[in-house]
């Protein structure tokens, strides 16, 4: 419905009229709490000199909110703010002995080499004569000045297995993993190439070999039994491997799993 000339000018006016009014309220209002005066120990107080604070109540046992002025705040700050700080613990001290220790057990980890140090566990630490305790948080620290900080949170540390060959290979005591002993020397080259085409996806510092070396080993076992020529056996297990997805899973298993990462540096999962 389309509105006269007249109704639209008289809506305005009423429009203008209403705002009039709740304006002129306003300053009512604040004209009469100008006026008002609260009083406070006996002293009166301007409402713009007052500031509203919070406070624990002992008797209600809650927080109540109201209004003091804020001289007197002002003075209660200052008051708290000059207090001395008390320390009522223990004092943090390191005495000359414990200094010693410390600098001991720094100067043996730094006498390792990379991989040595990498593969310390902590069982290995705490039996140490010059080390005596759990200092992984020093090996690490010299690890990242070693190798820095981005390579140093990829290694695995600890030993997946507790026995390397000279060629840093580790060897395993299970009876699966013997089964890689016994492999001819072609098939034993394939399952090589096969780990180095694992390692392409893994993390720096993962390895397939100490992850997958029980369970090939396993298959290649369970094959003979059952009286399946080696080569088919090492042909079948090559085919079924994806390496990325491998190396991927050993990764995550490796270095995702906080449980599973603690175990492997302690020595207790391989």
């Amino acid at each position: 419905m389309v509105l006269s000339v007249a109704k639209q000018l008289e809506r305005a006016g009423a429009k203008s009229h209403l705002k009039e009014l709740k304006k002129a309220k306003k300053a009512l209002f604040a004209q009469r709490a100008g006026r008002e005066l609260y009083e406070f120990e006996g002293v009166k107080y301007r409402p713009d000199e007052l500031v509203n604070v919070t406070r624990f109540s002992p008797a209600s046992a809650r927080p109540l909110t109201g209004l003091v002025p804020k001289v007197a705040e002002s003075k209660r700050i200052a008051k708290i703010e000059a207090r001395p700080t008390v320390f009522k613990g223990k004092a943090n001290t390191v005495t000359s002995a414990q200094q010693a220790k410390n600098k001991l057990i720094i100067d043996t980890l730094e006498e390792m080499d990379t991989k040595s140090l990498q593969r310390l566990t902590i069982k290995e630490m705490e039996n140490h004569p010059k080390i005596g305790r759990n200092a992984s948080g020093a090996r690490k620290k010299i690890l990242r000045d070693r190798v820095g900080a981005e390579k140093a949170a990829k290694l695995q540390l600890g030993r997946p297995y507790k026995l390397y060959d000279e060629m840093d290979n580790p060897v395993s005591t299970s009876q699966f993993a013997k089964q890689f002993d016994t492999l001819s020397e072609e098939n034993s080259i394939k399952m090589s190439a096969l780990f180095r085409a694992i390692d392409a996806f893994t993390d720096k510092g993962v390895y397939s070999i100490p992850n997958l070396r029980d369970q090939i080993g396993r298959t290649i076992y369970y094959g003979k039994v059952d009286g399946i020529p080696e080569d088919a056996v090492i042909e079948h297990i090559i085919r079924q491997m994806d390496n990325s997805e491998w190396g991927k899973l050993i990764s995550k298993r490796a270095k995702q799993n906080p449980e599973i990462a603690r175990a492997i540096e302690a020595g207790i999962l391989k």
